[in-house]
C-alpha cells in the first residue's frame, strides 16, 4: 500500500494518534506492507498537465459554478501531490487514505487518476466539524459537505469510526463500513496499569481531560467550565488536563479548578488512578471519542453529555446527561459506581 496520514500513531498522543496507531497495527497483523508517503508543500505555478488534471478534479469534486481562484488552488495542489503516485504507479496498486483534511482532500482523485485502488479511513467527517473550512473552496462547515462526499465517492472502500457516519454516508449512496475503534496494544498495557493502580488509590477529584486545540473539545470544555463555575457543586475539586488546557486558566480562576495543561504519561496515569470520574462534554461533531473505550478499559467512571457518546450507548460505567441540571444531579450522588 501507499499510505498517508496526518498522524504518526504515537500512543502517547490524542485521539487522531490512537486511530492511526490502530490502523497501522491492523496492517501489521494482516502482514500488509505499507509505505508512508511524504508530500511536497504547495508552491510554484502549475504546468499544463497540472492544469488539465486540476480541471478534471475540480469538476469531479462537484463544485458549483466556475471559480478561477479555486481552480488555481486545485491545480497547485495537484502539482504538489502527484509525484509520489506517478513514481509508484504500476508498482503498487492500493492507496490507504486517512488524511481527509486540508490540501490532502485531493489525494483520492490523484490516486484514482494513476490507477490506484483507494481505501479511505476518515477519522471523522471534517466538513461537518465546527469551524473547519475547505482548503480549496474556503467554504466553512457544514457548507462544504458536498466536497467531502465527492472525495469519498471516488474511494473503493470507506471505513468510518462511528455508526452515525456509516448511516449518514449510506444515505448519500456511499457504502461505508463501520470500522470500530480498538485499543492499540501499547494502550492496553497502559489501561491495565491504571486499572491496577485504581484498586489502591484514593479518589480525590473529577477529571476533565482533552485536547482543547481541537475546536469541538475546546467549545465543549468552555461550556462545561462556565457551568461548573456557577453551579451548586463548586465545592468539588476538578482537575483540567490535556493539550492546551493551561491556556484556559486565566478565564476560570477558581480555587476548585486545577489546570495542568499537557501532562506526561506517568503523571496522567496517576490522575486517572485518583479520579472519581471523568467528565466529557462536547458540542455536536463527527467521528467518535477514542478516550471513551480507553477510560472504560481503565475502570474509570465516565459522565458524558449526549454529544460525546456517539457510537457508545448503554455501556456500564458510562452515565449520560442531557443538560447541566442532570449533570449537577449526578455529581451530587455519593457514588458513581
Amino acid at each position: 500500500y501507499l499510505y498517508h496520514s496526518r498522524f504518526t500513531g504515537d500512543t502517547q498522543g490524542g485521539g487522531g494518534q490512537m486511530r492511526t496507531a490502530q490502523i497501522k497495527e491492523e496492517f501489521q497483523i494482516r502482514e500488509v506492507d505499507f509505505l508512508n508517503i511524504e508530500l511536497n508543500p504547495i508552491s510554484g505555478f502549475p504546468t499544463l498537465s497540472d492544469w488539465l488534471l486540476g480541471l478534471k478534479v475540480y469538476f469531479q469534486s462537484r463544485e458549483v459554478g466556475i471559480s478561477p481562484r479555486t481552480i488555481l488552488r486545485v491545480a497547485r495542489g495537484v502539482k504538489a501531490l502527484k509525484s509520489t503516485f506517478q513514481e509508484y504507479s504500476g508498482e503498487l496498486d492500493t492507496f490507504a487514505w486517512e488524511s481527509n483534511f486540508g490540501p490532502y482532500m485531493l489525494l483520492p482523485y490523484i490516486a484514482e487518476h494513476f490507477g490506484f485502488r483507494v481505501i479511505a479511513y476518515p477519522h471523522n467527517l471534517e466538513s461537518l466539524v465546527p469551524s473547519q473550512s475547505s482548503f480549496y473552496s474556503k467554504r466553512r462547515s457544514p457548507d462544504w459537505f458536498d466536497e467531502e462526499l465527492a472525495a469519498l465517492r471516488v474511494c473503493d472502500e470507506v471505513h468510518v469510526i462511528s455508526r452515525e457516519e456509516q448511516w449518514l454516508l449510506r444515505l448519500h449512496d456511499i457504502d461505508a463500513q463501520y470500522h470500530a475503534y480498538q485499543l492499540p496494544e501499547a494502550l492496553k498495557q497502559r489501561t491495565s496499569r491504571i486499572l491496577n493502580m485504581r484498586q489502591h488509590s484514593q479518589k480525590c477529584h473529577y477529571l476533565i481531560f482533552g485536547n482543547v486545540w481541537n475546536p469541538p473539545t475546546k467549545m465543549g470544555t468552555s461550556e462545561l467550565l462556565n457551568f461548573l463555575s456557577i453551579s451548586q457543586v463548586h465545592e468539588l475539586p476538578f482537575v483540567v488536563a490535556g493539550l492546551g488546557t493551561d491556556t484556559m486558566e486565566e478565564q476560570f480562576r477558581f480555587t476548585n479548578f486545577d489546570f495542568r495543561g499537557q501532562v506526561e504519561s506517568p503523571q496522567l496515569e496517576a490522575l486517572f488512578a485518583q479520579a472519581t470520574g471523568v467528565i466529557i462534554h462536547t458540542v455536536p461533531s463527527t467521528g467518535s471519542l477514542t478516550k471513551i473505550p480507553e477510560l472504560l478499559a481503565s475502570g474509570i467512571p465516565i459522565i458524558a453529555n449526549e454529544n460525546a457518546i456517539r457510537t457508545y450507548y448503554n455501556l456500564p460505567n458510562l452515565r449520560v446527561y442531557r443538560n447541566f441540571e442532570e449533570l449537577e444531579t449526578i455529581l451530587r450522588e455519593p457514588s458513581l459506581s
